[in-house]
């Protein structure tokens, strides 16, 4: 048993191989950014990219054991 207590509100952000997901828990949305191209993260790549926003999505809910 973890002495952790899931979120269900807040911020989390992943990154892997120059892409960063941010996803907010309270809303469910989220933001995908491709950080090699796009550094001050202008370009918002989540709804034209779900396959690589699922990925990283699967890595937040698998490090913070969240529900899906």
């Amino acid at each position: 048993s973890s002495r952790f207590v899931k979120p269900n509100d807040g911020t989390f952000a992943v990154m892997q191989d120059g892409w960063k997901l941010v996803r907010y828990l309270d809303t469910g949305t989220e933001e995908l950014y491709h950080l090699a191209t796009d550094p001050k993260e202008d370009h918002d790549l989540a709804s034209s990219n779900p396959e690589k926003a699922k990925q990283l999505r699967e890595l937040i809910y698998a490090r913070f054991k969240l529900g899906k």
